[in-house]
């Protein structure tokens, strides 16, 4: 094996196989709200037999709040990249 980038991204890119993807382009302005929904109900319909989705958001003008139901708000600025995990 290679060695390793020095970041945890780059080094997961480089061992992770990546099967598909879908995207959703949401154009917004103030005030405003997106909620994705559950990885549970989409996962069948658009990548049938995955095991795992990985939700992102990307925050290309302006800024928002980015937070999981029931969970604390974090604030997101142009430039910056959310990655909601298991």
């Amino acid at each position: 094996m290679g060695e390793m980038a020095g970041d945890a991204l780059s080094d997961l890119l480089k061992t992770v196989r990546l099967t598909g993807a879908t995207f959703f382009d949401i154009e917004a302005q103030d005030p405003w709200a997106v909620c994705s929904p559950a990885p549970a109900s989409i996962l069948p319909r658009i990548l049938p037999g995955a095991d795992h989705l990985i939700s992102y958001h990307v925050l290309t003008a302006g800024r928002c709040f980015a937070r999981i139901i029931g969970q604390e708000a974090i604030p997101v600025e142009a430039g910056e990249v959310v990655v909601f995990t298991h």
